[in-house]
């Protein structure tokens, strides 16, 4: 069963059911996500979304849309270039333990054999268009000037 992203992160985080329905209540007004709205009221840092986010994938490949969760610039760093393109994935997030890593239906099983043998931390794969995963490769891995 999907756990909500609000349970995940009471886990994490020291959040009150008063804290989880204030959120709720500036989630209905706004077009934010609870994460988002967790962050600005404070209750949150992004690292706790983040570890949330990937706590509640770990079941299940899950489909992502990479406009909507976006990518972590600095996560992306995490995996070399030539690795990345080789494979046709993007990292997305990172935690000290686990690489989420966008992957297309097309590429998913070539990339779930081979890059555990190569990086050396956990990997979550998440399954994202593979328009966005190249319009993302073309954007964090430019080739130098």
């Amino acid at each position: 069963m999907h756990q909500r992203i609000g349970e995940v992160l009471r886990r994490l985080v020291p959040l009150s059911s008063h804290d989880v329905d204030e959120v709720l209540q500036e989630q209905r007004g706004t077009a934010k996500r609870f994460g988002e709205v967790a962050i600005s009221l404070g209750l949150c840092r992004p690292e706790h979304i983040w570890k949330a986010w990937a706590t509640q994938t770990t079941d299940t490949v899950q489909r992502v849309d990479l406009n909507e969760v976006g990518v972590d610039a600095q996560a992306v760093t995490l995996l070399p270039r030539d690795v990345a393109m080789k494979f046709g994935v993007i990292v997305i997030r990172s935690s000290h333990d686990q690489l989420v890593i966008a992957t297309s239906d097309i590429c998913f099983e070539e990339a779930a054999i081979a890059l555990p043998s190569i990086v050396s931390t956990k990997i979550k794969f998440v399954v994202a268009d593979a328009q966005q995963i190249q319009a993302a490769m073309d954007h964090y891995y430019r080739k130098p000037a």
